[in-house]
């Protein structure tokens, strides 16, 4: 599935499975990315893609017979720490990024299955950052996904 916001902080494709014949516990992984602009006295001096790797465990709570759950989760996210930079004027390179961040990511949200077995999810995915600074060690965030079930 396709998820903005989320473990991944602002885009990541995922691949899930469930542990259970029936929905329950499952296993996520996925490759995120976000662009960091780098500034230096306010001028952006290159732009730089950032990778992610969101995985974690949910498990999904149903709700009545509407294929529709509760998804609660516990996941981390990992920066690779490197990528492609697009300096301004000069030639793109593949670097390890002064920015890393790397948080644990739990989750609680709505699920949806249709009929024709794709998926839908919104949830809360607050960043929990031991890494930086004090200030901003929790961040309120979220994330909405859609996907397709087979």
């Amino acid at each position: 599935y396709l998820e903005a916001g989320g473990n991944g902080f602002y885009g990541s494709l995922n691949y899930e499975r469930q542990l259970t014949a029936k929905p329950g516990l499952g296993v996520r992984l996925g490759a995120g990315f976000f662009f960091h602009s780098v500034k230096h006295r306010d001028i952006n001096v290159s732009k730089d893609l950032i990778f992610k790797i969101p995985f974690g465990i949910q498990y999904l709570f149903t709700i009545k017979k509407f294929k529709s759950f509760i998804d609660a989760g516990i996941g981390f996210t990992y920066d690779t720490g490197y990528g492609p930079t697009w300096p301004v004027g000069g030639a793109v390179s593949f670097k390890k990024h002064e920015r890393e961040i790397t948080a644990f990511v739990p989750s609680i949200g709505f699920r949806h299955h249709s009929k024709n077995n794709w998926m839908w999810r919104i949830s809360f995915t607050p960043v929990i950052n031991p890494n930086i600074h004090e200030k901003y060690a929790f961040t309120p965030w979220g994330g909405i996904a859609i996907g397709k079930r087979f």
